[in-house]
């Protein structure tokens, strides 16, 4: 698996542009009024794991502000370790097969987690906190298993969970959480946001690579990845070209992001591709003669997503679902005009 250089959310101790969202549910919090269950919803590479495990913080000390951030706490040692016994998180799989789902095996050691009397006593803790990153992928199962503690929450838990499209979710669950939504960041914060990750900002991005971007410090460190970098922009050059199609270049870009170490790679020019056909979109409908076509580019989205979709869960090779999406944009294209 490629593994990236940047550091894990738990140990990043700093907010970058959510800093008033955090002290409001910090005076929540100190009020006894902090809903027991939290949705944390915003677009990929904001900064919202980083938020939980801030907030996580907050309740497993019992402090708030710097004070809550101090790398020499015992607690917040833990917690950066990964070891704290009153936090579970649960990320979905990020192994090399592509199909990211939470096992409901997962989510059932959760709650039964949440069962357990809090180990800690220090003053303003004695909670219980859950995290699940990438709430979005839960399955059905999953998300079901999940309904018994957002039924039934044990006194002083806390469950957080993280993702980037909450309609996804069951409403039986969404109903039972209180969404808290998260902004893209600003330049400044990016910037900073990209070096307390240990990565550093690109020093151009600009065109549809800053549209790509847009405010996450998950996709900006992304770009450090030139391998990543490259397939972005020849992923761009292609969209740019198309309903033309330069065969050979296409081919070469496809076997590059089929390789097995390159799934970060292929993953983003999806992402792009997705990008575009949204831009396409907007400017169908907002120009009055091609408006009908708008429907067209939004139907495409979602037919190109759900081949990807439905080949990561297969495990299909990647470099054939790549040519298929791009010749279905192309045919798309053709149609509109």
């Amino acid at each position: 698996m490629h593994q990236r250089a940047w550091r894990h959310p738990r140990e990043t101790l700093e907010i970058f542009g959510h800093g008033a969202v955090l002290d409001a549910l910090e005076r929540e919090w100190r009020a006894g009024m902090l809903h027991h269950g939290l949705m944390l919803a915003g677009p990929k590479g904001i900064g919202k794991a980083t938020f939980a495990y801030a907030l996580a913080r907050r309740l497993l000390t019992g402090l708030d502000g710097l004070a809550a951030d101090d790398p020499d706490n015992r607690i917040v040692r833990q917690i950066r370790a990964g070891s704290h016994p009153d936090l579970l998180a649960l990320d979905a799989d990020e192994g090399e097969t592509v199909n990211r789902l939470i096992p409901v095996d997962d989510v059932r050691r959760l709650v039964a987690f949440f069962g357990k009397t809090a180990a800690s006593s220090v003053a303003g803790g004695g909670c219980r906190v859950g995290i699940i990153d990438r709430a979005d992928d839960l399955n059905t199962a999953s998300a079901n298993a999940l309904l018994k503690i957002l039924e039934e929450p044990p006194r002083r838990s806390i469950l957080i969970l993280v993702c980037e499209a909450p309609g996804r979710l069951p409403a039986t669950v969404r109903s039972r959480c209180r969404q808290v939504s998260l902004d893209p960041l600003e330049e400044s914060d990016l910037a900073r946001a990209v070096c307390a990750a240990g990565g550093r900002l690109a020093e151009r991005i600009e065109g549809e690579l800053e549209a790509w971007v847009a405010g996450s410090a998950l996709r900006a460190l992304m770009l450090g990845d030139k391998s990543v970098a490259d397939a972005l922009r020849e992923a761009g050059a292609l969209l740019a070209a198309l309903p033309g199609i330069d065969q050979a270049r296409l081919g070469r870009l496809a076997q590059r992001l089929g390789a097995r170490d390159n799934r970060d790679a292929y993953n983003a020019a999806f992402d792009l591709m997705s990008l575009h056909m949204a831009q396409r979109a907007r400017a169908a409908a907002f120009s009055g003669a091609a408006s009908p076509h708008a429907a067209n580019w939004a139907n495409a989205i979602g037919r190109v997503e759900e081949t990807k979709s439905q080949a990561d869960a297969l495990n299909l090779d990647r470099s054939r679902t790549l040519l298929a999406a791009f010749h279905r944009l192309a045919l798309e294209l053709r149609a509109a005009h």
